[in-house]
């Protein structure tokens, strides 16, 4: 799928603007989307979007008698989604699909761009044309970024972008301001500041101090200049950083039943391992360092790559929208410098994929903003039906395969001389090249002599 350079990169961003903006209005996830539009709509009357959000009538679709505690993020993707109210009200109209469309145009614009800056960073670093052109085309069609963008509404795709953009501009300043509008959008980025920091040139220190002062004081700002609390979104960005043992990895096996009994007799072990991220970015920074000192294009890439891969082996809460940062950098790594990583790429995204739609059951959940009886649907499946038993042991299962997989994957990053030839391929031909070897043995074999 990476060698779709057929078509012109003019063709793959409008067939995949296209196919985005196609789910843009009808679907999305039923948390997510119902929390932008109560924050559109609480932010744009004035009021702070950290604390008890109470459903809107006639644009509400899901948990419409229950009132949403806020998300934790800086307060950039609240007043962005203000603005885009203030858009809205602008048609003097009460339609819902007409705001979750446009509460979708950051997540589907980000996400596009984010294949086009993907594009270029293989052109710009040395790739052919159409390793560029194969790289773009696989990402606007590729099911998991439509999903996470067109689909679910999460603007992971808009901040990658801003990272991946971060690699291309050459000027400190301009570097800096990218990344930070990534942090301040969300956290991500911010893991692999210390990395930045560690490389030790003057720019590298301007960079990392700029991306921690231009959020913070953004954020100072608009809490004074708008008079908000402080307490609620520090209550849960408090609540954020330690997690819960659940996501795409082996953590989720934590809670349940079986296991739960013994890690409680631990003392504090929650409490500790919830945290073990912190100390893990740092040992990762500092590998990162010794394998790639220098800062070139390739270095940055794996750097990143290597960190992202330690932080979801140790926090808790690994959510599928995450692994758009994972497989948009290993799609520059495999399109430039290592195509041999191929496989390992496919198996990184199809893995998540199946989790996704395991997780979602089937994404009758994302058909809420036009359905909202599937939401309810969706919940009693979850909870009251004999498929949320299986649906939770697949779940374990597939987050023990990905954490397996992250395992090879950081192996490979760290010595590039490994085999890059998947785990999990490998057991499913060990038996195949078996039976092979026994079929060729009969074969050769001369025939037996009667008499």
């Amino acid at each position: 799928m990476l060698s779709l350079s057929t078509r012109s990169s003019r063709f793959y961003l409008a067939a995949g603007l296209l196919i985005r903006e196609c789910f843009s209005f009808w679907t999305g996830h039923p948390f997510d989307v119902e929390i932008w539009i109560r924050n559109a709509y609480y932010v744009a009357m004035g009021d702070s979007p950290y604390g008890v959000l109470q459903p809107i009538q006639g644009l509400s679709f899901a948990y419409l008698n229950k009132p949403l505690y806020s998300v934790g993020y800086l307060p950039l993707w609240s007043l962005m989604l203000a603005a885009l109210y203030r858009a809205y009200t602008v048609l003097a109209v009460t339609n819902r699909f007409i705001l979750i469309f446009f509460i979708k145009q950051p997540e589907i614009v980000g996400d596009v761009l984010l294949g086009y800056t993907v594009f270029k960073a293989v052109s710009r670093f040395g790739g052919t044309i159409d390793a560029a052109k194969g790289a773009l085309g696989f990402w606007m069609l590729c099911p998991y970024p439509i999903i996470i963008s067109a689909i679910w509404g999460q603007f992971d795709g808009l901040v990658a972008f801003l990272w991946v953009s971060f690699l291309l501009v050459q000027f400190p300043i301009r570097r800096s301001i990218l990344l930070a509008l990534g942090v301040l959008l969300k956290f991500f980025p911010a893991i692999a500041l210390v990395y930045y920091l560690f490389l030790g040139r003057l720019a590298s220190w301007r960079i990392t101090a700029l991306a921690v002062f231009i959020p913070t004081s953004f954020t100072v700002l608009a809490f004074a200049f708008l008079g908000w609390s402080y307490q609620p979104v520090l209550q849960t960005l408090q609540a954020d950083t330690h997690g819960v043992p659940a996501g795409m990895t082996y953590t989720r096996l934590l809670a349940e039943p079986f296991i739960l009994p013994l890690v409680n007799q631990i003392n504090n072990f929650f409490l500790i391992a919830g945290l073990l991220w912190i100390p893990a970015l740092l040992i990762a920074s500092i590998l990162a360092l010794k394998f790639f000192p220098k800062p070139t294009p390739a270095n940055s890439v794996q750097a990143v790559l290597l960190i992202t891969i330690f932080f979801f082996l140790t926090r808790w809460s690994v959510y599928e929208q995450y692994i758009i940062y994972l497989i948009a950098f290993l799609l520059i790594d495999v399109a430039l410098w290592h195509p041999q990583r191929r496989g390992l790429f496919h198996v990184t995204w199809m893995l998540s994929l199946i989790f996704l739609v395991i997780n979602n059951l089937l994404f009758i959940r994302f058909l809420g903003p036009s359905i909202p009886s599937a939401v309810d649907y969706d919940s009693f499946l979850d909870n009251a039906s004999m498929i949320a038993g299986i649906r939770y042991a697949l779940l374990d299962v597939m987050g023990v395969l990905f954490s397996i997989h992250l395992i090879q994957l950081a192996l490979v990053i760290a010595s590039p001389k490994r085999d890059t030839a998947s785990w999990f391929t490998r057991v499913i031909k060990w038996p195949i090249s078996g039976i092979n070897r026994k079929s060729r043995k009969i074969i050769e074999a001369p025939p037996e002599i009667r008499l």
